[in-house]
């Protein structure tokens, strides 16, 4: 196994924002968020994490630690059910990391 999943922490804020203001990342997750709120909504991710029982997890390369995205798994009361995100940098940067 080449990946590493990480629980979110506040030290990886500056990864995810690249991920939430990034265009190809963002284009089927409703668009980018403006650069101005991004520390708001990362706290607001950390919070459900902690009260929702909620998870999120950071994904790096073993070899390097290089961040590549971000997994949530996410508990939504009012239907009872889990829904899974993914945030990932576009798959030919991936495929690149992944060859190194």
């Amino acid at each position: 196994m080449r990946c590493r999943l990480d629980y979110l922490q506040k030290s990886d804020y500056e990864h995810v924002k690249k991920l939430y203001t990034n265009e190809d990342v963002r284009k089927y997750l409703g668009g980018i968020i403006p650069e101005t709120l991004t520390l708001n909504k990362f706290l607001e991710t950390l919070d459900r994490a902690n009260a929702n029982h909620s998870f999120y997890w950071v994904v790096t390369l073993k070899e390097d630690e290089q961040f590549i995205g971000l997994v949530s798994l996410e508990n939504h009361r009012m239907v009872c059910i889990w829904r899974c995100h993914t945030s990932f940098y576009p798959i030919a940067g991936v495929r690149a990391m992944l060859k190194k």
